[in-house]
């Protein structure tokens, strides 16, 4: 409230919504005020990162693996050809079968006990994964990028935005199948755009970015110190 903002309060629901709210905003956590500012910016950081690579990640192994292989060290692509011999089937589709598994066992690890689901869901798809691998249903390789992906999509505070995250790491899937590098960078670009347009209550969603507002951009990657902080601005 103290920001400019509106409180909506629904009668029974446990839930309160502040508007306006922005992408960068949703990143960011409570917790992170309770630790000293360097282990703030830390952790902010590390989501910034976790966005990327569950976002992005699977998109550019399909890119690297079928149309740029060039691009990998040569060691690496030796060791990435010779886990892949035998497969069955292309990279692509491997890499979507083992993230419908893994998004059906995280969400079959909501509707078990808060103790052990999320762990039960994470760790059945490795399990899983594991057996296929040594089947010779899919590659080594594969189980490490979509298990990378989904321990990095769990950085994301908000639940929902790492919702849209995961269904649109599919269309950069299917985009980077088809048209390689080109279509990986035109599905980021065509995202970034999109949010660009976004507005929240009237709001840019992309704020401080669009419009950019320098004295905001400290809070975006790290977390300023208390003493950097000005409790008498406005928006």
């Amino acid at each position: 409230l103290l920001e400019g903002r509106v409180v909506v309060l629904v009668d029974r629901s446990p839930f309160g919504l502040f508007v306006p709210t922005s992408l960068n905003e949703l990143y960011q956590s409570p917790d992170d005020y309770y630790v000293n500012f360097w282990q703030g910016s830390a952790i902010r950081m590390l989501r910034v990162v976790g966005l990327f690579i569950s976002l992005a990640l699977p998109g550019l192994y399909i890119t690297l693996v079928g149309f740029h292989p060039e691009l990998i060290p040569t060691k690496l692509a030796l060791a990435s050809a010779g886990i892949r011999q035998g497969t069955p089937m292309p990279a692509a589709v491997e890499l979507v079968v083992m993230e419908l598994l893994f998004e059906l066992f995280r969400e079959g690890g909501l509707r078990l006990p808060a103790a052990v689901g999320q762990t039960v869901g994470i760790a059945g798809g490795v399990v899983l994964g594991t057996a296929a691998a040594q089947a010779g249903f899919v590659s080594g390789i594969v189980i490490v990028v979509t298990a990378g992906t989904a321990i990095a999509s769990f950085a994301i505070p908000n639940y929902f935005l790492g919702l849209t995250w995961r269904i649109l790491k599919f269309a950069l899937i299917g985009l980077s199948a088809v048209f390689g590098l080109t279509g990986l960078v035109a599905g980021l670009l065509l995202v970034a755009a999109h949010l660009a347009a976004a507005e929240s209550a009237g709001a840019p969603y992309t704020t401080p970015f669009g419009p950019l507002r320098p004295h905001r951009l400290l809070n975006v990657a790290v977390r300023p110190p208390h003493w950097e902080k000005d409790a008498t601005r406005r928006p």
